[in-house]
C-alpha cells in the first residue's frame, strides 16, 4: 500500500533535507566552477608543457609523419605566349604524393631561461600507390624558372649588365629557343632544372659564379660545374634550421613560442624595416593550451622568412572533438605592408599575395592555390585558375583545450614574375609583366592517436565532470526547495484538517450556547429579585 505524499511530507525532517541539500548544492558549484575546471587543467597542462619526458614533448621527438602533394602547372599554350604576347593557359596536374615525415634532433634542454633547442630535419619519399592514377610520366610545360627568374632580376636590379648577362644564359643553357621546358612530371620533381657551369668564357663563369650565391640553387655533389634547381633539394633530408623554443613551465601561453632561429633573436632579411625582422610565435607544431576562441595565433615559416597570424574563422565538430578553425589571411592588416615592400616593383603586389623577394632574392609572389583571396584584376592576366575554399585555404583545426592541431592545413603556391625584355629575343614578345603559378603544394597533419586520446579525454572529462556537479547543484536546489515547502505547510496548518477538526468547532460553539444559556437565567432571576414587591 502507498503512502500518500502528504504524510511522506509530514513525516519529512525538513531541517536535516535542508542541510544535505545545501551541501550538495554547494558541492555542485564548487564541482563545475572550480574543482573540475582546475584538475583537468592541471593535467592538461602536465602534459603538455615541453619538459623532458612529458607527453607532447616525447611524441614530437619521434619522428612525425605529415602527407605532402605536390601540383604542377602545365602552360599548355607556350608558343602564343612566346610569339603572340598571348595571356598565359594553365592546366593542374597532380597532386604527386609525399610521405612526409618532420625529426627534432640535437636537442637541449637549457632550465635558467626554460628553453628547448633541435635541429629541424624534413624528409620526404614519392608514394606511387597514392600518386595514381598519376604516374609521374605525364609530359608538361613548365616554365624555365631559373632563366627566367635570373633574367628578371638582372634587369630590373642590374640592368647594365644585361647583355653580359644574355650571354651568359645561352651558354649555360645551351642557346635556349624557348623560356620553356618539355619535360615530364618526373624529372620536374625528382631531377630538376640543370645548368651546364663547365664554361670557359667569361659571361658563362660571371653567371654560374652568381647562381652558386642563390638559395634556391645547389651544387651536385659539391661539383661547382654541375648545379640545378629543384624543389625539394633544399627541403629533402637536411636540417631546415635550428630552433629555440620556449617549454611553458613558467607560463602556458608560451608553450612553443620560438625566442632563436639559428642562434639568432631576429633574421637579418629586411633591410627596409627591421620590424619585419621579428621572429614571433610557433614553429608549426608546437602549440599552447587553453587558448581562446578568438585569440590570434602566431606561426613563423622559415622558408618564407615571415611570422603569419591566424585567426578565427569558425568552429566544427572534426574527429570525435569540438574544434576552432583558425585561419590564414595573406592580406590580413596584422601583416605589416612594409613586409611586402619591393622597391624594385615599386611596392606593388596583387593584394592577397606575398612578395618573397627579400626572402630569396629573386622575383618570386608567393599566394594560395589558384590565387585564392587574391585580388580579382590577377585573373585577368592569366587562364585556368579555379579557386575554392574548401581545397585551398590554409588553416588549422585547433582543440582550444589541449591546444593540439586536430588538423592541419597549409597551401602555398609559389608564383614567378614574367616580363618582356626586348634585348633578349625569347622574352621580348611576351605579355608585358605577368605572375605565372609554376607550381603548389599541400602539407596536411592529422596527430596520432594518443594525442587524439589526450584531446577527446580532456574534453570529455571536463564536460562529465562539469554535468555531474551542475546535476548536484540541481538536486541540492530541489531539496531545499521540498525542504522550504514543508517548513512553510507545517507554520500554516498547525493542526491536520478532517472530520476531527469539524467536530471540534461544533463542540466549541455547543459550549458557547450553553454559557449564552446560563446567563440569560441568571439575568432573568436577578430581575425578579430587584423588583419584587
Amino acid at each position: 500500500m502507498k503512502i500518500p505524499f502528504k504524510e511522506k511530507l509530514e513525516k519529512l525532517d525538513h531541517k536535516k533535507v535542508l542541510k544535505i541539500s545545501l551541501v550538495l548544492a554547494v558541492s555542485g558549484l564548487f564541482m563545475s566552477l572550480i574543482f573540475v575546471p582546475t584538475l583537468v587543467n592541471t593535467i592538461v597542462k602536465f602534459l603538455t608543457i615541453l619538459k623532458p619526458g612529458r607527453f607532447i614533448r616525447s611524441k614530437h621527438e619521434k619522428p612525425v609523419v605529415f602527407r605532402y602533394k605536390i601540383f604542377l602547372w602545365n602552360v599548355t599554350n607556350p608558343d602564343d605566349i612566346m610569339y603572340n604576347r598571348a595571356k598565359p593557359k594553365l592546366q593542374e596536374v597532380g597532386p604527386y604524393v609525399f610521405e612526409q615525415t618532420k625529426q627534432k634532433v640535437e636537442t637541449f634542454d637549457n632550465d635558467t631561461e626554460d628553453s628547448y633547442s633541435f635541429d629541424l630535419i624534413n624528409v620526404y619519399r614519392f608514394s606511387k600507390e597514392l600518386s595514381y592514377p598519376l604516374t609521374g610520366e605525364e609530359q608538361l610545360n613548365m616554365l624555365n624558372l631559373v632563366l627566367v627568374s635570373g633574367m628578371v632580376k638582372i634587369f630590373e636590379e642590374r640592368p647594365h649588365l644585361l647583355d653580359t648577362v644574355m650571354r651568359g644564359m645561352d651558354l649555360v643553357f645551351d642557346n635556349p629557343k624557348s623560356i620553356f621546358l618539355s619535360m615530364t612530371a618526373d624529372e620536374f620533381i625528382h631531377n630538376g632544372i640543370f645548368l651546364n657551369c663547365d664554361q670557359h668564357e667569361f659571361a658563362g663563369k660571371a653567371v654560374c659564379a652568381e647562381f652558386r650565391d642563390t638559395k634556391t640553387l645547389k651544387m651536385i655533389d659539391g661539383d661547382k660545374t654541375r648545379l640545378r634547381y629543384k624543389w625539394f633539394d633544399k627541403l629533402n633530408n637536411s636540417v631546415q634550421a635550428r630552433y629555440t623554443l620556449l617549454r611553458g613551465n613558467r607560463d602556458t601561453n608560451d608553450i612553443g613560442r620560438i625566442i632563436r632561429v639559428n642562434d639568432e633573436p631576429m633574421q637579418n632579411i629586411y633591410k627596409h624595416d627591421s620590424k619585419c625582422n621579428v621572429i614571433n610565435g610557433t614553429d608549426k607544431t608546437f602549440f599552447p593550451p587553453f587558448q581562446r576562441k578568438r585569440e590570434t595565433i602566431w606561426v613563423y615559416s622559415h622558408d618564407a622568412c615571415i611570422s603569419f597570424p591566424m585567426v578565427y574563422s569558425h568552429s566544427q565538430f572534426l574527429k570525435g572533438a569540438h574544434t576552432a578553425f583558425k585561419s590564414l589571411y595573406l592580406s590580413d592588416p596584422l601583416m605589416s605592408p612594409n613586409c611586402n615592400c619591393n622597391p624594385y616593383t615599386g611596392c606593388k603586389i596583387p593584394k592577397g599575395t606575398i612578395d618573397m623577394h627579400s626572402c630569396l632574392d629573386i622575383f618570386v609572389l608567393g599566394s594560395f592555390p589558384h590565387f585564392y583571396l587574391a585580388e580579382p584584376s590577377i585573373f585577368e592576366t592569366i587562364d585556368g585558375m579555379e579557386p575554392q575554399e574548401n581545397i585551398h585555404r590554409t588553416g588549422i583545426f585547433f582543440d582550444l583545450l589541449t591546444g593540439v592541431p586536430v588538423l592541419s592545413l597549409e597551401r602555398f603556391q609559389v608564383n614567378f614574375r614574367l616580363k618582356r625584355i626586348l634585348k633578349y629575343p625569347i622574352m621580348a614578345n611576351l605579355p608585358y609583366d605577368v605572375w605565372i603559378p609554376a607550381f603548389w603544394y599541400e602539407e596536411t597533419f592529422t596527430p596520432l592517436k594518443p594525442d587524439l586520446a589526450l584531446m577527446v579525454f580532456s574534453q570529455i572529462a571536463k564536460f562529465l565532470g562539469i554535468f555531474s556537479g551542475y546535476n548536484l547543484f540541481v538536486i541540492g536546489l530541489l531539496g531545499c526547495g521540498l525542504a522550504g515547502a514543508k517548513h512553510f505547510l507545517t507554520r500554516n496548518h498547525s493542526q491536520p484538517l478532517g472530520i476531527s477538526t469539524i467536530q471540534q468547532v461544533k463542540s466549541v460553539e455547543t459550549e458557547k450556547a450553553d454559557e449564552d444559556e446560563n446567563d440569560v437565567s441568571e439575568m432573568n432571576n436577578y430581575n425578579r429579585i430587584n423588583y419584587m414587591p
